[in-house]
């Protein structure tokens, strides 16, 4: 169990993670830039994570907990509503990870886990088919998002989004079953 300074240092680089994502390319961000910006010593930085990679991993797992579960492959169109409801609440650090690519490498990570062989939906699916149009609607999906977050003058509800969301994820799915004939 963490203490409550290592919980309120590690939230001060993850906000300064956040802040700086929304200014930089993830791959220019350093260690010393967020310890700058955080108003920490690199020290402090490698007492809570190893490694940038170990940062950018729980600081994903953080996020992405609220917005996805296990069997967020069968999201019906309220879980969407609710999903993006979630990410319009948080948009500094939902844009950061849509910007960073976390988003979408840690969603295909999850598909990339399921059990096709134990998902009566799935069985007789053909996963590289699967993966392939997954990674097109989650990366329309994404850029969705991604636009509605950069454009605060568009005046789109989290139901509207999820509306066509839901559409475009149904599509994909005939498609995937198409490719695995």
């Amino acid at each position: 169990m963490e203490n409550r300074r290592s919980k309120i240092t590690k939230k001060m680089i993850k906000d300064a993670l956040t802040e700086l994502l929304e200014k930089e390319e993830l791959r220019f961000i350093s260690v010393r830039m967020l310890c700058e910006l955080a108003d920490l010593n690199r020290s402090t930085f490698y007492l809570h994570y190893e490694t940038m990679d170990d940062l950018l991993a729980e600081y994903t797992e953080d996020l992405m907990k609220n917005v996805w579960t296990s069997d967020s492959i069968n999201l019906s169109e309220k879980d969407y509503q609710k999903t993006l409801k979630y990410i319009l609440d948080h948009q500094a650090s939902y844009k950061a990870l849509l910007k960073s690519g976390l988003y979408h490498r840690y969603i295909l990570s999850e598909y990339g886990k399921i059990d096709f062989e134990n998902n009566a939906a799935l069985k007789n699916t053909d996963q590289e088919a699967f993966m392939l149009m997954s990674s097109y609607a989650v990366s329309g999906m994404e850029q969705m998002i991604l636009y509605v977050l950069e454009h605060p003058e568009i005046s789109v509800s989290a139901e509207e989004l999820a509306r066509v969301m839901y559409q475009m994820n149904a599509f994909s799915y005939k498609q995937i079953q198409v490719l695995s004939r």
